[in-house]
């Protein structure tokens, strides 16, 4: 059997260190509250009774972030160098103000969340790397690309937002079988045997009450997804 051992109070109360750390610190410290939150994950984690350990080390976790935090930094010294020559142009200067906001945003978003989610993307495979089985120190992979990583993060977004959280869970459902089944953990792949109408079932509502509480049961809605995503993985086969 499948389980996550780490309490739900413990949870919601290293969810608030974790944003406090990354956010607080202006993400000095980020590198060290993913390095946490990933060894606390994986060290509270069986599957199908196998216990999983972490190896990676703190200064790993700097060393594949600060290339990112300094691109993304250049990228914003870029961003408003643009928009300042934007704003003398006659072209923009002259748009309607809502079009001019939207231009302006969208000028700010997407790089952003471009350099984002590469450096998630990285982080993620830096630590599955460091992920396996007790008594087992190699094998271990997560094995995609960055345009999958980055397909999924868009149909995510899209789900989660334009839909209005109606096609949510079946984002959640996604996201959670593209992450399971690219992972090979100590040579051995794993599978996930979820389903849609169960995260239909477990999230729908939550996902509102999240919503409501305007964060607030945010730590509790993140637990049961990764308990859930949990619970459903399973070892396939070696490879």
């Amino acid at each position: 059997m499948s389980r996550y051992t780490y309490s739900l109070k413990k949870y919601y109360l290293w969810m608030i260190l974790y944003v406090f750390m990354s956010l607080a610190s202006f993400l000095i410290l980020m590198p060290l509250a993913y390095y946490l939150n990933a060894k606390k994950n994986v060290e509270h984690t069986y599957i199908d009774g196998k216990k999983l350990r972490f190896t990676g080390t703190k200064r790993g976790a700097y060393l594949t972030f600060v290339p990112y935090f300094c691109l993304l930094n250049a990228l914003r010294i870029i961003i408003d160098e643009i928009q300042l020559h934007l704003l003398t142009n006659e072209v923009i200067s002259n748009m309607h103000p809502f079009f001019s906001f939207i231009v302006k945003n969208l000028m700010d978003a997407i790089p952003l969340f471009l350099v984002s989610l590469l450096l998630m993307h990285t982080l993620f495979k830096w630590a599955q790397r460091n992920t396996y089985f007790c008594y087992e120190l190699s094998g271990s992979i997560f094995e995609t690309r960055i345009r999958k990583s980055l397909l999924m993060a868009i149909i995510n977004k899209i789900c989660g937002t334009l839909t209005f959280g109606i096609f949510n869970p079946l984002a959640i459902y996604l996201k959670q079988k593209f992450i399971v089944e690219r992972k090979i953990i100590s040579y051995t792949k794993v599978e996930f045997d979820g389903t849609i109408k169960e995260s239909y079932k477990k999230f729908i509502i939550r996902q509102y009450i999240n919503y409501f509480t305007i964060g607030l049961y945010a730590p509790v809605y993140l637990y049961r997804i990764h308990e859930w995503s949990i619970i459903h993985t399973h070892i396939s086969k070696p490879v």
